[in-house]
């Protein structure tokens, strides 16, 4: 016992500094964890209101693709954006007339929202010109070889749609890379397939037919970017983001 306490008093100092040491180290992890704690029980109601928010967001954008039972190729209406642009190519080379009180001309009048002039200007960064088809032919009947493509109402609504929604602060940087991939998709199907398909068309035209644009619309349809892959992956990083796979 002698031993004990002589050891004990020749070695107190160092001894209390590794007890206060452990103490203190003790004590501030215990405040970090109770202040962690804390921190996330004070932000967990403003977490919730901010998935509340993202779910109605995203499900609105859902909704709208899906209406009426569409898709997303229809919900952007692809089917008569690219009908709308062969017709007045054809139209503008002279090898369809389309006369103003057609069927036809009031239909494409009332359901085109505006068209995109990329003659001097780059895929990206430019904005629709709103108008008609009459204000269209107003601009561009003497003009040969413009560079335009129509935009329909259903198409630009769907533009304006996803605008909104991948410029919005409350959804997550991976779901926001998902809607701009969609936009970039669809910029390469209207910018690049359309032009390519009708320029095809036109070229090999046989005018001592009649014109059918069925072939044409399966050539466009076999050459445009499928948006069925990009909706799976929104789906997936929907279900990712909100854990709804997860075990509770």
């Amino acid at each position: 016992m002698s031993n004990i306490t002589t050891y004990l008093n020749n070695n107190i100092g160092w001894i209390k500094d590794i007890c206060t040491i452990l103490f203190t180290g003790i004590a501030s992890t215990i405040a970090i964890l109770t202040y962690r704690r804390a921190k996330a029980t004070i932000l967990q109601p403003k977490r919730t209101e901010i998935i509340k928010i993202q779910i109605q967001i995203l499900t609105d954008f859902l909704k709208f693709i899906s209406n009426d039972g569409h898709n997303i190729d229809t919900a952007i209406d692809y089917y008569n954006v690219f009908r709308y642009n062969l017709y007045l190519t054809l139209r503008s080379e002279e090898l369809m007339n389309i006369d103003v009180d057609s069927d036809l001309y009031i239909e494409m009048n009332n359901n085109i929202a505006g068209w995109y002039d990329y003659s001097d200007k780059s895929l990206t960064g430019f904005e629709m010109i709103k108008g008609n088809l009459y204000e269209f032919d107003l601009l561009y009947s003497n003009v040969k070889n413009n560079r335009t493509i129509i935009i329909t109402k259903r198409s630009w609504q769907f533009i304006l749609n996803l605008k909104d929604k991948s410029t919005n602060p409350f959804l997550t940087n991976d779901i926001v890379k998902i809607l701009d991939g969609i936009g970039e998709n669809m910029a390469h199907n209207f910018f690049n397939v359309i032009p390519q398909v009708i320029e095809y068309e036109i070229f090999n035209i046989d005018t001592k037919k009649d014109y059918s644009i069925k072939s044409s619309v399966k050539r466009f349809e076999n050459l445009r970017f499928k948006h069925a892959e990009d909706i799976k992956k929104l789906r997936m990083m929907i279900r990712k983001h909100l854990s709804i796979d997860d075990k509770w």
